[in-house]
Order: structure tokens, then C-alpha cells, then sequence
């Protein structure tokens, strides 16, 4: 079934969409009611031995997933596109459950982003790992590695600067191209206690099973005072290998994915 866009709820309905085309969210998000084993409907080809594996949930995701609202609504809300013979149905638990980062619920009226709404349903789904990516970004002062400091950061959807990077490839080189820090740019070392010349590294220290990309296409130009879309080409590809931009450990545990869906927005910076 589809879902009935309620006027601009477009956005909430093109991710929960996306998100059901993906067995393994859909294994996370049914949990213990359906076994991942049984839900076949929508599998893609995984005959290749590279592929990261089709795995349930973990227990305590599931136990999380359990006392989420917005968890259930979901549920209710993917058993009805999978199951019902109906041609649409409007996702009301879902709508009712759900709440924004920043406290607000969905107003059916107001346009909303997409990535947005991703951030503050996997929040409400317990931040499941399935979903989660880790970068890990190293420094090291130039001279003396035995100074090297490393901080990780967890990313729902990795961010692509589409007026930078045309390809995601490019992207993915300039996000995990080392970095010269010196000049006014130098890195303050709490080792050396001293700003010290730096190459900063960064790498995927976690490669979730479903990996998402948010293509940054809007911008606020501070000379016109208005905000902007950008409607340059992006490529991506349908076969991605993440392996030459993780860590080798992260890489050992899969690092083949294959595209599952793409959010499209249509329209200018102001509607769509």
C-alpha cells in the first residue's frame, strides 16, 4: 500500500518508504514478533559472499524498541504497507507518536526535512546501532605519533557537500583525506601542551548494516540573504565498497553495500 501525503508530509512518507524497502530495518523494526528469517517479501540479491549479513536485532535493541511509542507506530505502520490489500493508508499512531530532537510534533501543514525526520526517528527507535556509523578522526602532531589524540562521532546519515563533491566517491575521498594542520590552523596538543603542526585522519570505525548518505542541497546565501537549492548532478553508485574509507577492523566486518532507495526532493528551496 502507499501512504496518503496529508499536504506536506511527502518527506515523512518517501523515508518510511525507503526505510521499509530494507529488510534489515524492517527485521529491527518488527523485532521479536516477526523472525527476520520469515520476513522475505522484499529480499534484495545477496548471493554475493561480500555482502554484510542479514542479522535481527540485538536484545537490548529490541528490549528499547519495545517501550518506543513511535517504535510501535512504526511497526503498525510497516505491517499496513506490507500486508494491507488496501491503496493507501495515512500513518496516524506514527504521526501522533512521533517528536523532533528539538520537542515538536509533525504538522501535517509545514514542510520538514527529510534528514531531519531520519535523525529523530532512528532518536525515538532507541538510536539503534543497525543504523548508526562511527568516525573515527585521528591527530597526530607532525614528529611525534606518540601524541596522537582520537575523537569518534556517530552519524545517522553521512553529510555530502553536493556543490563540493559531484560524485560520492569524491566525497568519500575528501571526507577521509588527511588534513595538514599548521599555520594559524594549528592543533592545540593536551599531551604537548602546546598548538603543535597536525595531520588529522579520518576513518569509518563502524560500518552499520544500513548506511545512509544525506546529499546537502540546500544553503543560505549571506549576500543575497536567501536561502537556496542546489541542483547540481550527484552520481552515486549501486554497488558501494567502503573498505578504502574505514578502519581495516570496520572493514573486516563488511564493508559491500548495495543501494536500497533514494529520497529525491522535487521542487525549490522554499517548497517541494
Amino acid at each position: 500500500a502507499g501512504l496518503v501525503n496529508l499536504g506536506c508530509t511527502c518527506y515523512m512518507n518517501s523515508v518510511l518508504q525507503s526505510l521499509f524497502a530494507i529488510r534489515e530495518m524492517r527485521c529491527f523494526v518488527y523485532g521479536e514478533a516477526r523472525a527476520c528469517g520469515d520476513e522475505r517479501s522484499m529480499d534484495v540479491d545477496r548471493s554475493d559472499a561480500n555482502e554484510r549479513p542479514s542479522e535481527g536485532p540485538e536484545p537490548e535493541e529490541r528490549d528499547a524498541l519495545r517501550k518506543s511509542e513511535a517504535a510501535k507506530a512504526m511497526a503498525s505502520a510497516f505491517a499496513s504497507l506490507g500486508a494491507t490489500d488496501r491503496r493507501s493508508f495515512t500513518p496516524t499512531a506514527l504521526i501522533d507518536a512521533y517528536v523532533s530532537p528539538s520537542g515538536e510534533r509533525v504538522n501535517p501543514s509545514v514542510q520538514a526535512d527529510a534528514d531531519e525526520f531520519l535523525q529523530g526517528l532512528v532518536a525515538q527507535l532507541g538510536d539503534p546501532q543497525i543504523v548508526r556509523a562511527v568516525v573515527q578522526r585521528i591527530t597526530t602532531p607532525l614528529g611525534d605519533a606518540s601524541a596522537s589524540s582520537s575523537v569518534e562521532e556517530e552519524l545517522v546519515a553521512v553529510p555530502v557537500d553536493v556543490a563540493a563533491a559531484p560524485s560520492l566517491a569524491e566525497a568519500l575521498d575528501a571526507f577521509t583525506r588527511d588534513e595538514i594542520l599548521h599555520g594559524a590552523n594549528m592543533y592545540w596538543s593536551d599531551v604537548l601542551k602546546r598548538h603543535v603542526a597536525a595531520r588529522r585522519r579520518a576513518r569509518f570505525a563502524r560500518l552499520p548494516h544500513v548506511l545512509a548518505f544525506h546529499f546537502k542541497r540546500f544553503e543560505f546565501n549571506l549576500t543575497t540573504m536567501e536561502r537556496r537549492k542546489v541542483d547540481d548532478r550527484a552520481s552515486f553508485p549501486a554497488l558501494l565498497d567502503m573498505a578504502p574509507y574505514a578502519t581495516a577492523e570496520a572493514a573486516a566486518h563488511g564493508a559491500q553495500y548495495r543501494l536500497a532507495g533514494v529520497v529525491l526532493h522535487g521542487g525549490t528551496a522554499l517548497s517541494g
